[in-house]
């Protein structure tokens, strides 16, 4: 700020009326802004763990690991065919993941976790679940005529394919 200072007043004087989090790098906010992340990094490590993503955490964690071994020897493999102008690159693969022991070598914990107390909800539970808004509606069929869109009660009559089921004719 010295030196915007000594260079351009009017800038100086105006930088310090607007607030630090609008210019200064030190004071912007790197949280998430949204509940999401779809960028293309997030979207290929989801495929890349599609397999996996659904088995309990401590598998889940052990093949992961082993997945990251690989891709990172086989990223220092190739690296130690390339020149030394991609010499940051090879730096990058240097150093070696080690793998996850297997777990009957692990330490025993001390105290066991319990889960958390089950809270039920008050009032009367519901006899029906909540629908998923993206899949498709099932339409109702009417017992009586077998017809799609109404019920037995508010039916209007016996449709054709009803009355060739039945064989009776009116």
């Amino acid at each position: 700020m010295n030196h915007l200072k000594l260079e351009n007043l009017d800038a100086h004087n105006w930088l310090l009326k607007e607030p630090f989090e609008h210019w200064a790098r030190s004071q912007f906010d790197f949280t998430a802004k949204c509940e999401h992340i779809t960028n293309n990094f997030s979207k290929s490590f989801n495929m890349w763990i599609l397999k996996i993503k659904d088995r309990p955490i401590h598998k889940l964690l052990e093949k992961l690991n082993i997945m990251l071994m690989k891709l990172m020897y086989d990223t220092r493999l190739k690296a130690k065919e390339w020149e030394e102008a991609v010499a940051s690159y090879a730096q990058t693969y240097k150093n070696v993941i080690y793998p996850v022991v297997d777990g009957s070598e692990w330490e025993k914990p001390t105290s066991y976790f319990l889960p958390p107390p089950l809270v039920r909800g008050v009032g009367r539970p519901r006899k029906q679940r909540i629908p998923d808004p993206d899949g498709e509606k099932r339409q109702k069929r009417c017992g009586k005529c077998g017809g799609y869109g109404h019920n037995k009660k508010t039916c209007k009559g016996i449709t054709s394919n009803t009355k060739a089921k039945s064989g009776k004719s009116t």
